[in-house]
């Protein structure tokens, strides 16, 4: 008798040792490289594009590359300095996380402006559906913006926010906003790994979402070395 029920349970196991990652895989992550991976060396990739795209895809301004940089992430800033790139320091799973470090504001007009971003590759989506945009976040600044960007047919670009398509924000798996976010989201860093999830409404019209995570509220302390470290990122349709 023992020694059927324990065929019995190992079969079981086995079983579900074969099944379960199917059932965790059934739904499709359409972001590439979301748990920061796949790097490359700095000096390799300036050598896989041509000198004239150089400043928009690896330094972008203000922001300057680290030794390494994670595939189908880009950098943005409309104003002020920092370093950007894959880092071994810190990862929620595996070896790597992509990271955004605060240097220096930028002066304009007598004002100190920042605008520094990460954000993901575009990707095509299905109009009249939702997704989720997941992902886990560590660092010490206390407010990161959360932006995103839609692409119709004729490859006009509007923003996520402010058109009542983000439906829901959860941090660790607790809504912490209601219906209709209307304003650039905004979350905090913070010591220990935090797992945020926001449920996205595309329009009749989107063919294409871009996520953007960084910063650009003035209204913080931020002194030069402040950081956010990103991984595990996830982008899946809801059915």
């Amino acid at each position: 008798m023992y020694r059927k029920i324990n065929f019995t349970v190992s079969f079981t196991i086995l079983i579900l040792y074969f099944i379960y990652p199917v059932f965790l895989s059934s739904e499709e992550n359409l972001i590439s490289n979301p748990g920061i991976e796949n790097v490359i060396a700095t000096e390799e990739a300036k050598k896989l594009i041509s000198v004239e795209q150089h400043q928009g895809n690896i330094l972008y301004f203000g922001l300057i590359p680290s030794t390494m940089l994670p595939r189908e992430w880009f950098p943005y800033s409309g104003g002020g300095y920092g370093v950007w790139g894959a880092t071994d320091e810190q990862a929620h799973s595996g070896k790597y996380s992509i990271f955004l470090l605060f240097k220096d504001f930028q002066k304009y007009q007598g004002s100190d402006i920042i605008s520094l971003f990460l954000h993901t590759q575009q990707v095509e989506v299905e109009p009249d559906t939702e997704y989720e945009f997941s992902f886990w976040i560590k660092g010490n600044i206390p407010i990161v913006t959360i932006r995103g960007f839609l692409w119709n047919d004729k490859n006009e670009r509007f923003f996520l926010e402010g058109s009542g398509l983000i439906k829901e924000l959860r941090k660790d798996g607790v809504v912490i906003r209601g219906i209709s976010l209307r304003q650039p989201v905004k979350i905090s860093a913070n010591e220990q790994w935090s797992h945020y999830s926001m449920l996205i409404r595309i329009n009749g019209e989107s063919k294409r979402l871009q996520m953007r995570i960084g910063l650009d509220d003035m209204n913080q302390p931020l002194a030069s070395g402040n950081t956010i470290y990103i991984d595990d990122v996830q982008l899946i349709k809801k059915k």
